[in-house]
């Protein structure tokens, strides 16, 4: 009996610690990278075609920008070769009623390394001498074949955001 309660205590000692050890160790992978495997579902592996569905001035608290009504009419084509977005803008204007010219777009860029893909996101028309443009620079935090949303903000509070989705 002896030899048993000191191996006991011997033994669950050594397992609190290895099982201590390894959770402080490891990391728990970044839900918000993605690989090049993945990032088929974005372009098909040559293009597809994406339509916004929704627009945030605050994601993490569910408020739509005011700008969201001007996107929705917008088709978003994302290029596997270039990493760029071809737009084609719709009939609804952002900024005038009657633009001259609506132009801005997306490009996203990949950093493999780490996983991390970011869309530098604009919009801009021109009517006259005026023009007015707003660009956002947003994170990839979600992405399945129908779905895809970026975001800027830390992943505890995200504030500016687009959902695009497929039809």
């Amino acid at each position: 009996m002896k030899f048993f309660k000191p191996f006991f205590i011997f033994s669950s000692l050594l397992i609190l610690i290895v099982s201590c050890g390894k959770d402080e160790d490891q990391e728990a992978p970044d839900p918000f990278t993605f690989s090049e495997t993945q990032l088929l579902q974005m372009h098909n592996g040559d293009q597809k075609v994406w339509h916004i569905t929704e627009f945030y001035e605050d994601y993490e608290e569910g408020i739509k920008s005011d700008l969201e009504a001007c996107l929705l009419d917008e088709t978003y084509t994302f290029l596997s070769t270039e990493r760029e977005v071809l737009v084609e803008h719709g009939q609804t204007s952002c900024y005038w009623t009657d633009p001259e010219v609506q132009f801005g777009g997306a490009v996203y860029t990949y950093y493999p390394e780490s996983g991390d893909l970011f869309l530098d996101f604009s919009i801009a028309e021109g009517k006259g001498t005026s023009t007015s443009a707003t660009l956002w620079i947003l994170r990839l935090i979600e992405l399945t074949p129908n779905r895809m949303v970026f975001a800027n903000g830390v992943p505890e509070n995200r504030q500016r955001a687009v959902v695009f989705e497929v039809n």
